[in-house]
């Protein structure tokens, strides 16, 4: 199985789905500067959706901060949970009472 910490790159950022069953998919970041930012397609979002229970995608520099963007998908999809990877570590976020909320921090090879 996949592991987040493996999705990081310096390139573009990554994004995906994790699955009830615990596979970690990866889908094709349509957005304009991938570098930047991510997006997925309404196709990708409609083919996972009823299955997932967290989102994914990397940021590619040292950091997992919550951009403001972030921020906001996360708050439209309050039942998932939300990893954000970065070079040295995977993020967990959740939403609770409409607030984005930190979870649980995993160093790259713990997990």
């Amino acid at each position: 199985m996949k592991k987040l910490s493996n999705l990081w790159n310096d390139t573009a950022e990554r994004c995906g789905f994790i699955l009830k069953s615990g596979e970690i998919v990866e889908v094709d970041n349509i957005a304009e500067d991938p570098k930047n930012e991510f997006e997925v397609s309404e196709a990708d979002f409609e083919k996972y959706y009823a299955n997932a229970v967290a989102s994914w995608h990397s940021h590619t520099d040292d950091f997992s901060n919550l951009s403001l963007s972030d921020y906001y998908t996360f708050l439209s999809l309050p039942e998932w949970d939300h990893w954000i990877v970065s070079k040295y570590k995977s993020v967990k976020f959740s939403v609770k009472s409409e607030c984005v909320i930190l979870e649980e921090v995993v160093p790259h090879g713990d997990d």
